[in-house]
């Protein structure tokens, strides 16, 4: 695939932008990340340690520079840390998979949400896509909330879907349309 172009400006509403994460943003991601809740309901390594978050910094923008994923963390407008992450995959011809988190400090206030809507838009108008699917693991409430805010339909669950630190765990798939 050829190289992403991070949207300019920045995809944003009245709360908060949509940025690529950068080294200054380590220590969050870092904290964020070692976050028990983030352990439970994503894949995450846990425990989660700087050189993950490195790691993990790199894949970005590997990602981004091979068209693979644009990953974008979000934070409220003039804040100094970033509120969490969200990723969106190309994974077939018109076809992505998204996913997020939110930071503890910034949960219950709906940034999750706006971020989604926002990736959501840009995916499946300029980025070109004609479907996107979000996995939630069967049981994360939070997730599917922001989910279905974000207009995702579905719910089917599957089975076994997800290794999550050697375990089979079933997801519930969401999906939204350009229609």
């Amino acid at each position: 695939m050829p190289t992403l172009i991070p949207p300019d400006p920045p995809l944003s509403d009245d709360a908060l932008a949509l940025r690529v994460p950068s080294d200054a943003f380590l220590a969050d991601v870092a904290e964020a990340c070692s976050d028990p809740e983030i352990a439970r309901w994503t894949t995450v390594p846990d425990p989660y340690t700087e050189a993950d978050g490195r790691a993990f910094l790199a894949l970005v923008d590997r990602d981004w520079a091979e068209g693979n994923a644009a990953t974008f963390m979000f934070a409220r407008h003039g804040a100094a840390r970033l509120d969490g992450m969200v990723s969106l995959s190309f994974v077939a011809d018109g076809i992505g998979v998204v996913g997020y988190w939110t930071a503890p400090w910034a949960r219950g206030e709906g940034l999750a949400t706006r971020a989604l809507v926002l990736i959501t838009g840009w995916g499946l108008g300029a980025a070109g896509l004609a479907r996107i699917d979000l996995a939630t693991l069967l049981g994360n409430r939070g997730s599917e909330r922001v989910a279905q805010k974000a207009g995702y339909a579905g719910g089917q669950v599957v089975p076994r879907a997800v290794e999550q630190r050697g375990v089979r765990r079933p997801v519930r798939l969401w999906h939204r349309t350009a229609s």
